[in-house]
């Protein structure tokens, strides 16, 4: 049972990583290469809801399964990554909760990213918090491959 549950963990890892790597560097800018940026915003905006409960929904899992699986792995490689998992976690509910509808109201006051000056405040608000949402994307992909390793190459 363990090594079945062991093999859960690192599945539920391969779709964290290869999931969020799909859709930053494979969906999201082929959307924004194919339509003008105001529409493919809005695309990509109509896929964040779904995308933010996937990443909340696969950490979860991840850190239900590292428990699973803490028996095939050595006590240093658990302990780094529970507090990784617990990060990852923190990480998408703070995007969810409260850096997405930041993103969203800020959005709503710049009416066309097309024709709104590069200097416009609020304009200029939205590429700061959209800086920070995917900077922590980032971090939580680097966090899900950093627990694979972690995963593959400190068994016992």
């Amino acid at each position: 049972m363990k090594n079945f549950s062991y093999f859960l963990y690192i599945l539920i890892l391969g779709l964290w990583t290869g999931g969020v790597f799909i859709f930053t560097f494979v969906v999201t800018p082929v959307i924004f290469r194919t339509y003008g940026r105001d529409r493919a915003g809005e695309i990509v905006g109509s896929l964040f809801p779904t995308y933010f409960i996937f990443t909340i929904v696969i950490a979860a899992l991840a850190l239900l399964l590292l428990f699973a699986a803490q028996p095939v792995l050595t006590p240093a490689a658990f302990k780094v990554s529970l507090g990784l998992t617990v990060l990852a976690l923190c990480i998408s509910l703070y995007v969810r909760g409260g850096l997405y509808p930041q993103i969203q109201e800020v959005k709503q006051a710049v009416r066309s990213f097309e024709t709104t000056a590069a200097d416009d405040p609020m304009r200029a608000k939205f590429g700061r918090l959209h800086a920070v949402s995917a900077v922590l994307n980032l971090v939580f992909l680097a966090d899900g491959v950093v627990l694979m390793a972690l995963g593959t190459l400190l068994k016992k």
